[in-house]
């Protein structure tokens, strides 16, 4: 209550100011005088805060009104707020408003000072004159004298000029009108947003100056709004009457002085529900339920009047329920009480004896149901589908009325339509739903729905009636589970196979019933598709996981070694950090906060923990390690978290988790599952599993599955490569011998005879089985190389197996004359594999150290100066942008001529011979970079100062040269001046020692001269 008063209070405060700043007429303030004690109380109490509105008289501009949004009394019924009615009438009120002028003079017009009278003559004396009611409340009339016509209306007047001129003149008419009209004073006091005095036409209204003054309050009445003069109460507005019928009979014309006085709302009810216009209304004396109803524009179509009921507040203080009929009289005469809140519900959404078809048809709706309808009854031919509907996989949602729950049946439209009465022609229940699914992403959103009310109706331990599907289909997610469900059906309703799909080998996750167990089971989806109820085709149980991997592009044993080594190498980088350093690398790499830092670190570091406890996981590779363990629980979590999640109206959300599964290579989805297993598996238990290495497309460990035989292993693996040896590989069994020791048993395989008759004899695969699939005798893997620039026939040349470069050189038909052997490029992939590597951790080395810098700066220690931390932060910014080259320095002459070993060939290498070049260049920390013509006779020191001098921040002590073979000459030492060739590259290095805390420069520096350098010296001679 004290809220609601001191709320009341604040809103009408306003006008003491603008009294006090207006000179009050003695009129005026004795129509003060005449309120009552309470509403000059009010008055004062508004007269505090707000000004004085003012205006021309004719046309009035006003701001539009700021009104808080704010709920009052909100009563929700289904969740819907009710507002209270009328009060957005005044809402989006427009900047100016202007009263009519040309509207008729009503006869009830009481003239005043101000006003134009206008006066025509005519007959025997034809005159016009246009008079002025002067501030005695007299007008002049010429021929004629004052009359004194202030207080007269309007008809009064025009009678009173009549007779006088008539009395005046013989055989003269007169016409009367009004003119322009004056302009008068009111207030509007009490609940207005902008209570004031009103300068404003003398034709205004009641519903006019409330427009001015921005509308009422919403504690403010609207039924009893009071128009007062001289103190009394002449009129009363009720703007119901106006909004709900346009009845502005009691809408008064105001008169000079008059005061418009709003007082706080009276009693209320809420009506909700099936009305046309549920609300919050005022009352205004005794109102029933009838005229509730009518005040809310009576019953909507979907109104169910039997069962309607009042919301009361009992004389306890408790909430009290008294239901009605308001198809009887007795009940719709009930009357209303302040607080009551009626709500009126609508007929049941059940469709009794109806079906109803939704999705992708051209006319969805409600169809009649009979018994024997069936799908076909619904929808006459293919062209009842919109294009994109799915013809293979449509379900049909079933009400069980007993249970409250759901059943999901699934058809094929296709068969459906055009075969009716065939399996999938199913026969309809009253109340089914049949779903005809999308093909594109509204797909997702169309089967969520129904999955959802799957899921909530499981009842205690009782497994979830869904399926799922991920990886290499069109539409990966949940499907509901039918009876007697086989992985073909599954592969339907998912749509089709990528492309890419595997389908020799896939997997199904299952959990038992007591979800204590967990295994999977191997399934060939082309034998599945090929022979539908086969038992290839595997029945499904609920909550199954199908995963169908994608053949991912063949990388082979080599690619697969390097990727453990680069794993190897990350996780080393990660213990040569220490844990404060590590956070401080997340907190600057990730733009977080130091605790958001710390929590990452300290979750990286529980789970290191845990699954370094876990030696069956890790113990077939060592250097796979934790780093990827961790990155595959990531992914898992993130997976898991996406396929919960419902459908974004952003598209690139919608396929997150297709895009994710896609870039998972086939190593990381098989590892979720063993990781899935394991979960199960107590401390101690090993986890089943095979390995197979060699020349397979995908070598790596698999989970075991009940009945595995060798064909199945190399399945798992994607097959053979084409370098594998078809006849024989070696099978490596462990098994453990009285529970005292470990026994390795190794047997050879006969691989022509596996794949003759798809078995070999009664093996079947063990738990840490490891299958070795051997090279091919004398099978290399072509080896191209390339030969650039000044060769007769330069170009790609695929090489054999020991070929050297001069045995290359003389195929490519020799050099040119113009050849700089001088000045050869010879590049390796493999030294540019290990260049591009350190290149990497020297910048994560260098973040790191950047990060402390700027981290000891920011808390006022002592560190770098600004000119250091600039320097360390643009080698960064060099040193991200260097792409190693894998250069191998030779001198190919020495090379060509026998002097020194020849250089046996491997796939990848390039070697360009540029053209003989003319220049030196000169870069590092010199004024101008430039390059210089090739003068013999001139040291290192002369194209130094042909350039401009060092900078401030060169090291002229270790000034060096890198000859265009890439050797490098240094100039240290007293008596140290080697000569210049043509070709060379002068490089002037920055003294780091001038600025503290650079020692990691050096480093960045050496590695620039090494590879940053050398492009430019590349340059220089011609190579790039």
């Amino acid at each position: 209550m004290m809220i609601k008063l001191t709320r009341r209070l604040l809103s009408t405060m306003g006008l003491l100011l603008p009294l006090m700043a207006i000179a009050m007429t003695p009129q005026q303030r004795q129509m003060f005088q005449n309120l009552s004690p309470q509403q000059q109380q009010m008055v004062m109490q508004q007269m505090e805060q707000q000004g004085t509105a003012t205006g021309s008289g004719q046309e009035v501009e006003r701001f539009p009104v700021m009104r808080e949004k704010k709920s009052t009394a909100p009563a929700e019924v289904g969740k819907k707020e009710l507002k209270r009615y009328g009060y957005d009438f005044f809402a989006d009120a427009p900047n100016t408003f202007a009263p009519a002028s040309d509207i008729p003079i009503p006869a009830d017009y009481r003239i005043g000072p101000s006003d134009n009278i206008e006066i025509e003559l005519f007959g025997s004396q034809n005159e016009r004159y246009q008079l002025t009611v002067g501030r005695d409340g007299s007008v002049a009339i010429p021929s004629v004298g004052p009359l004194r016509v202030a207080g007269l209306s309007f008809s009064e007047l025009r009678a009173k000029i009549e007779r006088t001129v008539q009395q005046r003149f013989v055989g003269v008419n007169v016409a009367v009108n009004l003119g322009e009209l004056r302009s008068i004073r009111v207030f509007v006091l009490g609940e207005a947003y902008r209570p004031g005095s009103y300068t404003v036409s003398a034709l205004s209204t009641l519903s006019h100056i409330l427009y001015l003054a921005g509308g009422v309050t919403e504690i403010g009445s609207l039924r009893n709004i009071e128009l007062k003069r001289a103190g009394e109460r002449v009129a009363t507005l009720d703007l119901y009457d106006l909004f709900m019928r346009g009845d502005s009979s009691d809408d008064r014309q105001v008169q000079a002085g008059d005061v418009i006085f709003i007082p706080p709302i009276g009693e209320s009810v809420a009506i909700s529900g099936e009305v046309v216009r549920p609300a919050i209304y005022e009352l205004s004396g005794q109102t029933t339920v009838a005229g509730l109803v009518e005040m809310a524009g009576g019953y909507t179509a979907n109104a169910y009047p039997n069962r309607s009921r009042i919301e009361r507040v009992g004389k306890q203080g408790r909430i009290e329920i008294l239901s009605l009929d308001l198809t009887r009289q007795r009940d719709r005469q009930q009357r209303l009480h302040h607080g009551d809140l009626v709500q009126l519900v609508s007929v049941l959404d059940q469709l009794d004896g109806a079906v109803l078809s939704s999705g992708m048809v051209e006319r969805p709706g409600v169809s009649q149901w009979y018994q024997g309808v069936r799908i076909s009854d619904l929808f006459g031919s293919l062209d009842d589908l919109k294009p994109a509907a799915d013809l293979t996989y449509g379900l049909i949602k079933r009400e069980n009325s007993r249970e409250r729950t759901i059943q999901v049946l699934s058809f094929s439209p296709r068969e459906a339509i055009l075969q009716p009465g065939s399996p999938d022609d199913l026969l309809l229940k009253a109340r089914d739903e049949v779903i005809i699914l999308a093909q594109d992403e509204q797909r997702r959103q169309q089967l969520y729905s129904v999955i959802e009310q799957i899921k909530q109706q499981r009842r205690g331990l009782e497994r979830q009636q869904v399926v799922s599907v991920v990886g290499a289909v069109t539409h990966q997610g949940d499907y509901p589970f039918e009876a007697q469900m086989r992985v073909s059906y599954l592969v339907r309703a998912a749509m089709q196979l990528n492309p890419e799909a595997d389908v020799e080998y896939a997997l199904i996750q299952r959990e038992s019933d007591n979800r204590k167990e967990r295994r999977v089971i191997m399934v060939n989806i082309l034998e599945a598709l090929n022979s539908p109820g086969s038992a290839a085709d595997v029945v499904l149980q609920p909550e199954d996981r199908l995963n169908i991997f994608y053949h991912s592009p063949f990388q082979g044993e080599e690619y697969y070694q390097r990727q453990l080594a680069a794993q190897q190498q990350l996780w080393d980088g990660r213990e040569s950090k220490t844990a404060e350093e590590r956070v401080v690398a997340q907190q600057q790499s990730g733009a977080i906060s130091r605790s958001r830092a710390q929590q990452r670190e300290a979750q990286a570091e529980s789970e290191l923990e845990k699954f370094s406890q876990q030696p069956t996981l890790l113990q077939r590779e060592p250097t796979e390690l934790v780093d990827r363990r961790l990155q595959v629980i990531a992914d898992l979590n993130q997976q898991q978290s996406i396929a919960a999640a419902p459908p974004s109206l952003d598209l690139a959300e919608r396929r997150q988790d297709s895009a994710m599964e896609r870039a998972m290579d086939r190593w990381h989805h098989i590892e979720l599952i063993l990781l899935w297993l394991q979960e199960k598996l107590p401390p101690s238990a090993a986890l089943p599993h095979f390995t197979i290495h060699g020349l397979v497309k995908y070598p790596g460990r698999y989970p075991l599955v009940d009945g595995a035989d060798l064909m199945d292993m190399i399945h798992a693996a994607g097959g053979l490569t084409e370098s594998a040896y078809p006849l024989a590989a070696d099978l490596t069994r462990y098994s453990i011998v009285d529970n005292q020791q470990r026994q390795v048993e190794q047997q050879s395989i006969d691989l022509a005879q596996l794949f003759a008759s798809g078995s070999e004899g009664p093996i079947v695969v063990k738990s840490y089985d490891v299958l070795q699939i051997k090279r091919m005798p004398e099978w290399f893997e072509q080896t191209v190389v390339s030969l650039e620039g000044e060769f007769r026939f330069p170009g790609s040349y695929v090489v054999r197996e020991g070929e050297t470069l001069t045995q290359l050189i003389e195929r490519a038909g020799g050099l040119s004359d113009r050849a700089f052997l001088g000045g050869s490029f010879f590049s390796r992939e493999q030294v540019k594999e290990k260049e591009q590597l350190r290149l990497e951790q020297m910048v994560q080395r260098m973040e790191l150290d950047v990060a402390f810098a700027a981290q000891q700066r920011s808390s006022g220690g002592s560190g770098m100066n600004m000119e250091g931390y600039s320097i360390l932060q643009d080698l960064l910014l060099k040193l991200r942008s260097v792409k190693a080259m894998g250069r191998v320095v030779i001198n190919l002459e020495s090379v060509l001529s026998g002097e020194v070993e020849d250089i046996r060939l491997k796939d990848g290498d390039r070697l360009i011979v540029p053209k003989r070049p003319q220049e030196v260049s000169v870069i590092g920390e010199i004024q101008y970079a430039t390059s210089h013509i090739h003068h013999p006779d001139h040291d290192y020191r002369y194209y130094i100062q042909k350039s401009g001098g060092t900078t401030y921040r060169a090291d002229e002590s270790r000034i060096y040269i890198i000859r265009a073979d890439g050797t490098i000459e240094s100039t240290a030492g007293f008596w140290s001046n080697p000569p210049v060739l043509v070709g060379d590259t002068i490089v002037v290095p920055l003294d780091v020692e001038r600025v503290p805390l650079l020692a990691i420069a050096k480093d960045v520096s050496q590695i620039l001269a090494d590879v940053a350098v050398s492009a430019a010296a590349l340059t220089t001679i011609g190579v790039f």
